[in-house]
């Protein structure tokens, strides 16, 4: 056996072992990225696209689209800046 042959199968069996590994990795990590996306993911984003609408939890379909409205009401409110600003100071 010649030494670039050698060296061409030591190089193969190094790629499928670093593929095994990766693949092994992968489904170590599965349990860990289906309990993020169900439990923080996907409620993160449901909340955020809940928050661009004026929502009717009995009725959704009935739901009105108001886009930045909400955040608009809530920066106009006293009482938010209160919180934020008590936030703020306990925090630090």
């Amino acid at each position: 056996m010649s030494v670039a042959t050698r060296l061409e199968s030591i190089r193969e069996n190094a790629a499928a072992v670093r593929d095994r590994e990766t693949l092994e990795g992968l489904l170590f990590a599965l349990p860990y990225l289906a309990v993020f996306t169900v439990f923080l993911l996907y409620p993160l984003l449901k909340g955020l696209y809940m928050s661009l609408f004026e929502w009717n939890a009995i009725y959704p379909s009935l739901s009105e689209f108001v886009l930045f409205d909400n955040y608009a009401r809530m920066a106009g409110n006293p009482e938010f800046w209160v919180a934020v600003k008590k936030r703020c100071t306990s925090s630090c």
